[in-house]
């Protein structure tokens, strides 16, 4: 048995989505009063809202690991109703663990992991606080069989 415990997207990958946020709005309201409302305003403007979207998954994931098995949800797209995503650990047929490149090869610690779930999805777990934590977690429930492992 595992205790629940929930992860966040690590400071640096929060960081830079409210930088990138912060610097396309800039540019947006700075571009729409220095030439109007033109081309370049509106292009500029379709990028701060993606880069609102993406500040928005970066600072309101959450994902929880507990004995049922994985569930991802966004605080942010909660309030609209989006329900988190739930995959038991039955569900959960295969891991891979993808690791960067570094010069002189392959990073030692793997940097995202890829558990293909029953339903033919796929479900990519990457840059959360601990993340250590999590790949031995998810390693330690998929190693044993499914058989074996407590409901």
């Amino acid at each position: 048995m595992i205790a629940a415990r929930t992860y966040r997207r690590t400071a640096g990958t929060r960081i830079l989505a409210a930088a990138g946020l912060a610097i396309l709005t800039g540019s947006t309201i700075a571009a729409g009063s220095r030439t109007g409302v033109t081309l370049s305003f509106f292009v500029l403007a379709a990028l701060s809202l993606i880069a609102a979207m993406n500040a928005a998954t970066a600072f309101g994931d959450r994902v929880t690991l507990d004995d049922q098995g994985i569930a991802i949800a966004n605080a942010w797209l909660a309030r609209v109703g989006r329900r988190p995503r739930r995959v038991a650990w039955e569900d959960i047929l295969s891991l891979r663990e993808h690791r960067g490149l570094r010069p002189g090869g392959a990073d030692i610690a793997p940097r995202a992991i890829f558990l293909e779930v029953r339903s033919g999805r796929r479900l990519v777990i990457d840059s959360l606080q601990d993340f250590d934590a999590v790949v031995r977690t998810v390693r330690d429930r998929l190693s044993t069989p499914p058989a074996c492992r407590p409901r």
